[in-house]
């Protein structure tokens, strides 16, 4: 099943672009676009195939909304979507759903076949990866002190004494008592939570302020 994705005017592929596209792992990128071009490529390992498969299909067409993206076609396990910015620069994006991976790509196209191409960040015009276009959720944890062998040294010195008695609770943190912070951002009890930073310090962060 192909879902074509309605056109937002002309259609500016080059013959047999999706062919080309299926294709590209097998020679370089300056090789089979005949330009330069920057990638960003992820790929993630599917615990279960039968559901994960058909969900980054529809992830990916959230992706698609996300980059304002009209051209393209989706099929079962392989879809991709592409624009045009005014100076002829092409941002094409790829979904592809292997037998225990699906990855998704986002080409940068320049026009200027005489660009030379480079390391860093996609210069499409307009440009910007949104936050969590793939359900993708990005969370931080912030510990204070812990009984580690790291910070050994420095806990059991006059100057990590001192730190010690400002800690609210009075005490360093067991390794085990961040399980649960671990537990809550790797689990879907946290769904709702991106851009978030967990603090598990015993109050110091408090008394710093």
């Amino acid at each position: 099943m192909t879902d074509h994705v309605e056109p937002s005017g002309t259609d500016s592929r080059p013959p047999g672009f999706l062919n080309r596209i299926h294709q590209s792992n097998k020679q370089y990128l300056p090789q089979w676009l005949g330009v330069p071009a920057h990638i960003h490529h992820v790929a993630y390992r599917m615990a279960n195939p039968p559901v994960e498969r058909p969900n980054s299909r529809r992830e990916f067409q959230q992706l698609l909304q996300a980059l304002e993206i009209s051209e393209g076609a989706i099929e079962d396990r392989f879809g991709y979507g592409f624009k045009v910015a005014a100076n002829g620069d092409r941002l094409v994006v790829v979904w592809e759903a292997h037998t225990e991976y699906y990855s998704y790509q986002v080409w940068h196209v320049v026009r200027d076949a005489t660009t030379p191409l480079d390391f860093g960040p996609i210069t499409f015009p307009g440009y910007m990866m949104p936050l969590s276009p793939l359900g993708i959720r990005v969370n931080a944890l912030a510990p204070g002190y812990y009984h580690t062998d790291m910070a050994s040294d420095y806990l059991e010195s006059e100057t990590g004494a001192r730190m010690i008695k400002r800690i609210p609770q009075r005490r360093l943190g067991e390794p085990g008592e961040l399980a649960g912070a671990i537990l809550l951002l790797a689990s879907a009890a946290s769904s709702y939570m991106t851009g978030s930073v967990l603090t598990v310090d015993g109050g110091l962060s408090l008394a710093v302020i």
